[in-house]
């Protein structure tokens, strides 16, 4: 009843977020003193009932990833357009309210006629996509060797490296000034 895991984000010394993974066993009351032990930490912490595979936001991400990799392959779009669309659209949102959130604040009836009309053409395959084989296949490891989905000289690798660290330092300070709790925004989710 005391064993539970703690899935940190990276860099973890600079991400809010962390989630609280129960085991089979893990006794409720233990999964609220870590969730409580997290938010001392200044983390943002999300609780995971039971362990599965992926945990909430892996699990998430992954579901993005073989749609958009569903959509290149498929010739509607290409990597490039693909990370704008998460940039520019979700990225610009995502971060401050999540996606719940966001389809409370658009108006969940808004979304009914769309999941109707969207949710049958969403990729559900279970292979690895040929674009991930082919790259794995030239030994493409991203900014590790320069080699990707994009093609990177040295000192952009560099730079990549560089950016995120910064992003995330700049992320984490703008995510504690939005945070649920400092705004008084905390409310009972169902």
């Amino acid at each position: 009843e005391r064993f539970l895991g703690i899935h940190w984000a990276e860099p973890a010394y600079m991400t809010r977020f962390l989630e609280v993974t129960c085991g089979t066993f893990t006794d409720p009351k233990i999964a609220d003193e870590v969730v409580s032990l997290a938010l001392e930490w200044e983390k943002e912490p999300t609780l995971l009932k039971r362990d599965i595979r992926g945990f909430i936001t892996n699990r998430l991400m992954y579901a993005v990833y073989r749609e958009a990799l569903s959509l290149i392959e498929m010739g509607h779009t290409t990597v490039g357009d693909a990370d704008k669309a998460c940039r520019y659209d979700m990225g610009s949102w995502v971060t401050l309210m999540g996606i719940f959130r966001r389809m409370d604040f658009m108006g969940v009836d808004d979304f009914i006629y769309s999941f109707r009309r969207l949710f049958p053409q969403l990729s559900n395959r279970t292979d690895v996509p040929p674009l991930i084989k082919t790259i794995m296949e030239n030994n493409g490891r991203g900014i590790h060797n320069q080699m990707g989905f994009y093609n990177y000289s040295e000192e952009e690798a560099k730079d990549w490296e560089e950016a995120f660290a910064d992003f995330n330092e700049k992320m984490y300070h703008l995510a504690s000034d939005y945070n649920e709790h400092k705004l008084g925004l905390v409310r009972d989710s169902k």
